[in-house]
């Protein structure tokens, strides 16, 4: 009883940390194995902070070997400049209710992969750009991507034989597939911005069950490549907006207009 009585309060105090944000950098000097400052593997449950830019040595950055981990990145970067077949993080299998957050990643063959059989994925508030494969998740289920920047990568995300996935208000520019499903059932698609992608979405299933609604699509070669039996949009005249920064809104300010429908930008 007392081991589980610990348990909670430690959980607990994990979660009001995370939402208020109570982090101090110089915490990092301590011997605090949540203090992330090399490449290293998470075998324990809990609140982890980046706290230094890490570059690739290994075949892995970060590892990710437990259930209930968030890991926040604070706005350092993951590169890659000399490994091969590298992966930014890897979500080992069976691994569930993780939370990736703020930060970016580059220049690997897979920025963040789930390897099998994950669920509650959160991903969000990241730049993954200069990948191979910016997300693959395969065999998962309730992965939930949001406010995060996907560019220059061949996928944008790859997710093969997995479920239940949000895609909402990330921003998907200059990727050979913003994002391809392959074998994937009932996911929703909501608020993206796809700018210039050779294909924006790509989902290969007969009949899709995927969602797509209020999503932007602007100067792509192919927007949304599939068979989808309820898929709406509105072709509306390019208004040159910036789609950088902050100015992003005037974008997201054009899915209103359009209700639910997806708006097509010629």
């Amino acid at each position: 009883m007392l081991f589980y009585l610990l348990l909670c309060l430690e959980l607990i105090c994990i979660a009001k940390t995370f939402r208020d944000g109570v982090f101090n950098n110089s915490d990092c000097t301590n011997n605090n194995s949540r203090y992330i400052n090399s490449t290293q593997t998470i075998i324990k449950p809990g609140l982890y902070h980046l706290c230094t830019s890490l570059e690739c040595s290994k075949n892995y950055v970060i590892t990710i070997d437990s259930n209930n981990v968030i890991l926040d990145l604070q706005n350092n970067n993951i590169v890659n400049t000399k490994c091969t077949n590298a992966i930014g993080i890897l979500i080992k299998k069976n691994c569930k209710n993780i939370k990736i957050i703020n930060g970016t990643i580059t220049g690997f063959n897979f920025a963040i992969k789930l390897e099998s059989d994950n669920k509650l994925i959160t991903i969000k508030a990241l730049n993954l750009h200069s990948n191979t494969n910016g997300i693959y998740s395969n065999l998962a289920e309730n992965i939930f991507i949001s406010e995060t920047v996907l560019a220059y990568n061949t996928y944008g995300i790859l997710a093969e034989k997995s479920n239940w996935i949000t895609l909402e208000a990330n921003n998907f520019w200059q990727n050979s597939y913003g994002a391809l499903f392959s074998e994937c059932l009932n996911n929703m698609v909501t608020k993206n911005i796809f700018n210039e992608n050779s294909t924006a979405f790509e989902d290969t299933e007969l009949e899709s069950s995927t969602v797509l609604t209020k999503n932007i699509a602007r100067s792509n070669e192919i927007d949304f490549k599939g068979q989808y039996s309820d898929l709406e949009y509105q072709t509306l005249e390019d208004p040159n907006f910036s789609i950088t920064g902050a100015d992003s809104s005037n974008y997201l300010s054009l899915i209103e207009q359009a209700g639910e429908k997806n708006v097509i930008i010629k």
